[in-house]
């Protein structure tokens, strides 16, 4: 049996902790700079995929559905390509070393979450070779990948807490009306390949799924009862 859209679920703890991966910071408002306005929004996109992401497996793993393979390696294909390629670089290349450069004694923060940036590759990389284990293993494999892939979705949302909770705060304290000039140019730069303007079309389906499944106020699915 396929794992359907029926049988979607989602806990008022998981909404939670998406929640609070965006409030934790101090720094929210209208007045933010464009390129940490992107990055707000870039987190929230995130935060949609991981808990379509978790909910899909969780569903797997508890109801003994076969895993929507299609949809998840979409999900590690989407995550690989925008965190690699376009939203981590964006974060250390431009906003971590404009923040360095004026604040010296940021270092030690920036330095801990450039790591975390480089550890995304190899967690994905284990989470796609759990999954071809689901395929060729069957459901024996499951808990593995969703043990794998709650470990994944906590790495992300605490990463993004702490730069929302604590980079936002030290950039928007440090940084001179000139770096902010080239930062958000440079963001402006990018679009993100699922949820940006120009869409790449190997992402649609994965793109109309998420919203679908996912609760109001992240997409069109029914609200959660807290």
């Amino acid at each position: 049996m396929i794992y359907v859209k029926e049988h979607f679920h989602i806990t008022p703890s998981l909404l939670r902790s998406v929640r609070g991966s965006q409030e934790r910071g101090t720094e929210r408002g209208r007045d933010l700079p464009e390129a940490l306005r992107i990055i707000q929004r870039e987190h929230r996109n995130l935060a949609a995929v991981l808990l379509c992401l978790r909910s899909l497996v969780r569903a797997a793993d508890e109801d003994g559905y076969t895993p929507d393979y299609a949809v998840l390696e979409q999900i590690f294909d989407y995550l690989t390509g925008f965190l690699n390629r376009f939203h981590h670089p964006k974060e250390s290349e431009h906003l971590f070393a404009a923040l360095l450069k004026r604040r010296p004694d940021c270092a030690k923060m920036l330095g801990e979450l450039g790591k975390e940036h480089g550890e995304v590759a190899p967690q994905l990389e284990d989470l796609q070779a759990r999954l071809k284990d689901c395929r060729e293993q069957g459901q024996a494999a499951v808990p593995a990948l969703r043990e794998a892939v709650e470990k994944y979705c906590r790495f992300e949302l605490d990463h993004m807490a702490r730069e929302e909770g604590e980079v936002f705060v030290e950039a928007r304290e440090s940084l001179t009306p000139e770096d902010w000039t080239a930062i958000d140019n440079a963001f402006l730069a990018n679009d993100d390949p699922l949820f940006g303007i120009k869409r790449r079309k190997e992402f649609s389906g994965l793109f109309t799924k998420i919203v679908s499944m996912t609760p109001a106020p992240f997409g069109l699915g029914e609200p959660t009862r807290q």
